[in-house]
């Protein structure tokens, strides 16, 4: 590559400090991160991650999951099979 373009962004400090310690542990750069994120863009042609909104009910059965509540803890598969009913 001769030429590159620069990308200018507002982020907010709080949020970019803390994602640069995620990407310093990963050994990446921002520069670094923000070149993979665009790459991935131009693979998908589009976001490489699904940028939906949980409904009402899935949003409450993660946030369950999250705190441990109302979960089925299975020692193995067959554990879970057994309790699953199959």
């Amino acid at each position: 590559m001769d030429k590159l373009s620069t990308i200018t962004a507002k982020i907010d400090p709080i949020l970019k400090a803390e994602v640069e310690i995620i990407f310093q542990d990963m050994d990446l750069s921002m520069n670094d991160a923000i070149n993979l994120f665009l790459v991935q863009v131009k693979r998908c042609n589009a976001l490489p991650f699904e940028t939906g909104v949980p409904n009402k009910q899935t949003d409450e059965a993660i946030n369950q999951a999250r705190k441990g509540i109302d979960m089925i803890v299975c020692d193995n598969e067959n554990d879970m099979f057994k309790k699953l009913g199959i």
